[in-house]
């Protein structure tokens, strides 16, 4: 799967109406263009389809002083794991993957001290129910205007 970074944007090179699920190494290739953060985190798709990601990082390039994983990490973790599930459901549903988180929110139920991962799924039956707001971007106009709120469940 060729990626190519444009305008500080990396981009998937496909434009099929609807496109397979990347697979777990084209995940992890595309997170590492996009997002390089996440090449030095070592972060590695591990599970993909259009309901769920999961991806994992090793606790050493993520370690602080105190031998936990840095809560920086652990918030990207889950910030790509959600971001990836996003994105993987709309390539797979053949829409617009140009995916903008705006809002976020974590909270901690105890430090991490071994390697992590997160799942992040969305629930079919919800997805399905959405009101789509890509019309305009699938008819070619800029999808930059366009949102989506989507149900979504990082674990």
């Amino acid at each position: 799967m060729p990626v190519s970074v444009d305008g500080g944007l990396a981009r998937v090179n496909a434009a099929a109406p609807s496109i397979s699920p990347m697979t777990p190494s084209e995940l992890t290739e595309y997170l590492h263009v996009a997002i390089p953060m996440s090449k030095a985190m070592e972060i590695q798709a591990t599970d993909t389809s259009p309901e769920a990601i999961t991806i994992e990082a090793p606790h050493g390039p993520n370690i602080t002083h105190e031998g936990t994983v840095f809560g920086g990490s652990l918030t990207a973790l889950a910030l790509l794991a959600g971001f990836a599930a996003v994105l993987n459901r709309l390539r797979a549903d053949g829409h617009p993957q140009r995916v903008v988180v705006q809002r976020h929110a974590y909270s901690y139920d105890h430090p991490a001290t071994t390697d992590v991962a997160t799942r992040a799924s969305i629930d079919p039956e919800r997805w399905s129910r959405l009101v789509w707001p890509y019309p305009a971007a699938i008819s070619g106009a800029s999808p930059s205007m366009s949102r989506l709120k989507t149900p979504l469940a990082v674990r």
